[in-house]
């Protein structure tokens, strides 16, 4: 009897392992790959649909298109990435995962992915993606947040593991530079308590930079009542007071964050457009980018909206795009690229409703 519960028993912890990493040669069939792509795509929340997708590709062997195709659903190339990652373990074509990096809306994240993998090359074990983060921070003063209940940017803190997730790909960034443009990212795309973005402004070594994080850290902190906090982090007075003062007396120019796509940015955009194969994955890519960057201008916009070929998708971009324009009384400038002139007052007039619902 004994001999049996320990066969049952090494059964068990040997099919949980299988389950982490798989000897992987041949994906899931068609129909079950799209019962859990559909099961990722009802998730209502972006980060209820990061766990599902996490734990299909630590469950299952999928191919690198399949992978692409659940990549695309995320939002921002942080998730892409957390989850291509982990996908990558599983994945029954490794030779053609480079066609995942189409997914992404940007090269830096891309190079990100790629240094990931040539960093697996050599391993023997590849479990890597059940370990749990290690970092260690400095020992300062930091804020609890769970009960804050004062003056907030935004609505929800990022997770703790997914947080220290992220601070330790941060920590291997190969320069200051690196290290920087990667805590800027973040805080695009996440909310952090003030106790994060101190974590996160610890790990950079110039004052200098370690200020201009924490002056745009402070419009996307959840506890901005706490921020004070931050000045532990600086050694020179000087910074101490600049910080301080850049709280108290700028707490609503919101105008301090560059709000603009860059030419370099919009040329990035439009080749990841391009290389898109058909025309609802193009449609996909675009909204998403659209919808990270918020900024554009109207020029832009049509920029991409001459990529579509047909007039319907053309209108159903420009009507999605007109919430994320600097410049919406030359939104109508759009319209001139529609064939028909029905379509082309049709799509005026929506634009008209919604300036008037926003006034």
């Amino acid at each position: 009897m004994k001999k049996i519960l320990i066969i049952l028993f090494s059964t068990i912890i040997l099919s949980a392992q299988a389950q982490t990493t798989k000897n992987c040669y041949t994906p899931i069939s068609n129909y079950q790959f799209q019962q859990k792509y559909n099961s990722i795509a009802s998730q209502k929340y972006e980060a209820q649909k990061l766990t599902s997708a996490k734990n299909i590709a630590k469950g299952n062997c999928l191919s690198s298109e399949q992978v692409k195709k659940i990549a695309v659903l995320f939002e921002n190339d942080f998730n892409r990435l957390e989850f291509a990652e982990i996908a990558y373990l599983n994945t029954t074509d490794k030779s053609n995962f480079y066609e995942v990096y189409d997914s992404f809306a940007y090269f830096s994240t891309v190079f990100r992915l790629h240094d990931y993998i040539k960093g697996l090359e050599g391993k023997t074990n590849t479990n890597d993606d059940n370990e749990t983060a290690i970092i260690s921070f400095p020992n300062y003063n930091y804020p609890k947040y769970s009960d804050y209940v004062g003056k907030k940017s935004c609505n929800s803190v990022i997770s703790e593991n997914t947080f220290l997730t992220q601070a330790e790909k941060m920590s291997k960034g190969k320069s200051e530079d690196s290290k920087l443009s990667f805590a800027k990212n973040l805080i695009k795309y996440y909310c952090l308590s003030t106790s994060q973005i101190m974590k996160l402004t610890s790990l950079l070594a110039i004052e200098n930079n370690r200020l201009a994080f924490a002056k745009l850290g402070y419009y996307r902190v959840y506890d901005k009542g706490n921020y004070n906090y931050i000045t532990q982090l600086f050694t020179y007075e000087v910074n101490r007071r600049a910080i301080l003062k850049y709280i108290n007396y700028n707490p609503n120019e919101e105008s301090k964050i560059e709000c603009k796509v860059t030419d370099k940015d919009m040329s990035d955009i439009t080749t990841q457009i391009k290389k898109q194969s058909f025309s609802n994955t193009r449609m996909t890519l675009a909204k998403q980018v659209i919808k990270a960057k918020k900024c554009f201008t109207t020029d832009q916009i049509i920029e991409i909206l001459k990529l579509f070929t047909y007039d319907s998708s053309k209108i159903e971009l420009a009507k999605y795009g007109y919430d994320f324009v600097t410049d919406k009384d030359n939104y109508y400038k759009t319209a001139s690229l529609l064939k028909y002139e029905f379509d082309r007052q049709s799509l005026l007039e929506y634009y008209r409703s919604k300036s008037d619902r926003q006034e």
